[in-house]
């Protein structure tokens, strides 16, 4: 029998992030992230799991320029970094980082990311000889997802490995960026070292 979304819930207040994804705060029961189309639940925040240091959410504002989510609870304030990012209306500003990624750094885990995407885009990766990697996107590759190469918002995160799931090995790769309305495109390059 299906179940109502947040039944029973006292829902406190709602912000929706650059990635248009939900956060939903409640009195007693924290807070719901909800995927953009409110299918999927993202992760539900409590005083139990996260450093929240009450479940009764007063109030939730975002910073849609680097998508640092504040959290008002009736015991404190915290702040949460999503890593996401408000889109741009242009690549003009449009970068990856870190680059170049070091043996050091945990792609898996860490993500590269490519920041100053615009809300409608594709992105290919592809090697130095043109072998397509990894692509994404806009509202079909959301984060959360467990695809290699994610979107949100205005930031994009790939874990390096390929469209078969493995690591790629040390060498340049090609980010290729489209913006599907305006038709704007611009390359970026990454340089990887193992």
């Amino acid at each position: 029998i299906p179940k109502e979304l947040l039944e029973q819930q006292f829902i406190s207040d709602i912000e929706v992030d650059g990635a248009n994804n939900k956060w939903v705060g409640t009195i007693g029961s924290g807070i719901f992230y909800f995927s953009q189309n409110g299918q999927q639940t993202i992760h539900h925040f409590t005083k139990n799991n996260s450093p929240i240091p009450s479940n009764n959410i007063n109030d939730i504002s975002i910073d849609q320029n680097n998508g640092i989510v504040y959290i008002g609870t009736d015991k404190g304030l915290v702040s949460y970094n999503t890593g996401g990012s408000a889109t741009e209306s242009n690549f003009e500003n449009a970068y990856v980082f870190p680059n170049p990624v070091r043996p050091s750094f945990n792609m898996k885990n860490e993500k590269i990311k490519i920041k100053g995407i615009t809300e409608n885009v594709n992105i290919k990766i592809t090697d130095i000889e043109g072998n397509l990697v990894a692509e994404a996107q806009s509202n079909i590759n959301s984060r959360y997802n467990n695809f290699n190469l994610e979107i949100d918002g205005g930031t994009a995160f790939w874990n390096g490995e390929n469209l078969a799931g493995k690591s790629v090995s040390s060498g340049v790769y090609i980010v290729m960026l489209s913006e599907l309305e305006t038709y704007e495109t611009k390359i970026l390059k990454i340089m990887i070292i193992r």
